[in-house]
């Protein structure tokens, strides 16, 4: 987005503050990008507003406060795009959080917020995997986490009447001809399930 990141200092041209859908008291002035939501818009969060509040700015509405950097940064994105592509998850995968994450960490271009902090620990499924130019992450859990603060877990097997009957068979002392009878309780346990 023409160097318009997470973590970029920026300032909002005069001419841009209007106050109309921002209040008047709160636009204009300096701040930082606090998450880039695609298609030129970003969310600033300026520094004179003391509560978590971020604005929504087109990037036109912007001036850059840093130089250079652009180039650093679009290629710290390709290669968080590569790397996610590559981490082996994929839609319907179960995944646990297992850490959290700065807004902007190893080209991730959401932003961490407070509440995530709470999916730590936690399980999901993955809703959606985000592998835009402006946009990377994967959607688990309400939010859009960066694939390195994520763990694939294989989903726990229910254990069916059939895992049950055939373990308690296994473990019982039936002598001989014990592999026959195994084999046809379990026989009968696929049919009874619907197996055959």
């Amino acid at each position: 987005m023409n160097g318009f990141w997470v973590g970029r200092r920026v300032e909002v041209k005069p001419e841009c503050v209007t106050g109309y859908s921002r209040m008047k008291e709160n636009d204009g002035g300096c701040g930082t990008i606090v998450a880039e939501l695609g298609n030129g818009w970003v969310r600033v969060k300026l520094d004179k507003i003391k509560t978590s509040m971020a604005l929504l700015y087109r990037t036109n509405e912007l001036i850059l406060l840093e130089k250079g950097g652009g180039q650093a940064m679009d290629n710290l994105k390709e290669a968080h795009r590569i790397m996610q592509q590559n981490c082996g998850i994929n839609i319907g995968d179960t995944v646990r959080v297992v850490r959290k994450a700065k807004s902007g960490e190893m080209g991730w271009t959401a932003t961490w917020v407070e509440d995530m902090d709470e999916r730590v620990g936690k399980q999901g499924v993955v809703g959606n995997i985000y592998n835009s130019e402006d946009t990377l992450g994967i959607a688990v859990l309400h939010y859009n986490f960066p694939f390195f603060a994520l763990e694939k877990v294989e989903p726990v097997k229910p254990v069916t009447a059939r895992d049950k009957v055939m373990s308690l068979l296994a473990d019982s002392d039936l002598g001989c001809g014990k592999e026959n009878i195994i084999e046809a309780v379990g026989l009968v346990m696929d049919e009874v399930e619907g197996k055959k």
